[in-house]
């Protein structure tokens, strides 16, 4: 289970990549991939689009800033690659907590 405040910040991190698309990409395609590993201990998206690349002197990029720091809060890691056949891939990982409570001991005499 994905607690709360990972999810919101998944969905945050999501409309920033398909935002930073909309506005600069001039794609006409992107996949986005959102899965957790076996274990249930990892959260991982993946967006691919198509278009013109991240450039390598940005003017901005406090867009790419909130990414990373959403990531770094929740023990995760966020990258933005240019992908060598065009376009660009956003990887945003994310440490999804234990939500199995820790079992007490109420009460036992030895």
């Amino acid at each position: 289970m994905v607690l709360a405040d990972v999810r919101a910040d998944l969905i945050a991190a999501l409309r920033e990549a398909l935002t930073n698309i909309a506005r600069h990409a001039g794609a006409t395609a992107v996949l986005v991939e959102v899965s957790v590993d076996r274990a249930g201990q990892h959260l991982t998206m993946v967006v691919d689009d198509n278009g013109v690349g991240i450039p390598e002197q940005r003017h901005r990029s406090s867009g790419l800033a909130n990414l990373a720091d959403r990531a770094a809060r929740h023990g995760g890691d966020f990258s933005a690659t240019q992908v060598p056949a065009g376009g660009t891939r956003v990887v945003w990982t994310a440490a999804i907590p234990s939500t199995t409570p820790a079992l007490a001991t109420r009460g036992r005499n030895s």
